[in-house]
């Protein structure tokens, strides 16, 4: 997650206050390069397949991006609202709270990198459907 130049080393320090919630501080060059924020690594196992995901956010020139990969294509990649970065920072408090049950088929297994933390999380009891609702919230998609 580090952010290289190949020129002299000038950095400026971006604080994110919409981040907030994962305590980021972006160190990121002057020259507009982009400083990865998040990245979630989601995948899916059950009865009716196999899914591997990522969604990473990143700030760019002052502005935060998200980019959505669905068993290694990129699917879409998109400058971020406010409420669609609020939706991100709820599902990172939801992940956080989320215990790990099993009884389902189906298995959701979770991994956010953040600057402070990592949070690995395994849903295994069909109650969360977390990664839909947020690539819902975030990119206006739905399973179908």
């Amino acid at each position: 997650m580090g952010v290289s130049c190949n020129h002299m080393r000038h950095f400026k320090i971006i604080i994110t206050p919409a981040l907030t919630a994962l305590l980021v501080v972006v160190l990121g060059c002057s020259n507009g390069d982009k400083a990865e924020v998040a990245k979630l690594d989601h995948s899916f196992t059950g009865c009716f397949g196999f899914e591997k995901n990522s969604i990473v956010l990143y700030e760019k020139a002052g502005s935060t991006f998200g980019k959505l990969e669905k068993n290694g294509r990129l699917v879409r990649k998109i400058k971020l609202s406010q409420e669609q970065i609020s939706s991100f920072n709820s599902f990172v408090d939801q992940l956080r709270k989320l215990k790990e049950e099993d009884g389902c088929t189906s298995v959701e297994d979770y991994i956010l990198y953040t600057k402070n933390e990592t949070i690995k999380r395994t849903d295994g009891g069909c109650s969360w459907d977390g990664f839909n609702i947020l690539q819902q919230a975030i990119f206006d998609i739905s399973e179908e």
